[in-house]
């Protein structure tokens, strides 16, 4: 990744790099292994941290630039059939908080993306009702008038950003019994 950017760089000076990483093991049937577990954090935060560290000094250098990572619905709350996921996605948001923080100064962005269900192979497999899920395309449209936008986080689609709120504000005994594997 550090070489493939610095020759996409010297092409072309990047100005928005989206670190988008992502995989899934475990399910409602299947706990997931200790090599599963490893495996969703290797490529989860890895993969991020392999997109952000290299181009970090490039944007820096030129005091613009926006980076956005992306996150997950998952993230707001441990999922008990991903616990990895979940933490991976987590991990990537808090990141990207104080990446954000960190960075404004110097003239660089970091958004932080965070979906809920969307139609890709990862949530086909899913075995579960996924309510307001949205095709891909729908998705690369909201994606991309939030990031024009320079919006810090975001969460879609709609009523996600309210059941994001809501959960973040419950208390855990709560959620962790409609959660509760059956």
């Amino acid at each position: 990744m550090e070489q493939w950017i610095a020759e996409a760089d010297a092409i072309r000076p990047l100005d928005l790099v989206i670190a988008n990483a992502g995989i899934s093991r475990g399910n409602l049937a299947k706990e997931e292994t200790a090599d599963d577990i490893r495996a969703v954090f290797a490529v989860n935060i890895d993969g991020m941290l392999n997109t952000v560290l290299p181009v970090l000094p490039l944007l820096r250098s030129r005091k613009r630039g926006q980076i956005a990572l992306m996150s997950s619905l998952a993230g707001i709350w441990g999922l008990p059939h991903a616990p990895s996921y979940s933490a991976t996605k987590a991990a990537v948001r808090v990141f990207g908080q104080g990446l954000r923080a960190r960075v404004a100064r110097e003239g660089v962005s970091v958004s932080v993306i965070i979906p809920a269900f969307v139609k890709t192979p990862m949530t086909n497999a899913n075995r579960f009702h996924m309510p307001w899920r949205i095709e891909a395309d729908q998705a690369a449209s909201i994606i991309k008038r939030k990031l024009a936008r320079s919006k810090p986080e975001f969460v879609f689609p709609h009523p996600y950003p309210a059941v994001a709120r809501i959960v973040s504000a419950l208390p855990p005994s709560l959620i962790n019994a409609f959660l509760k594997l059956r």
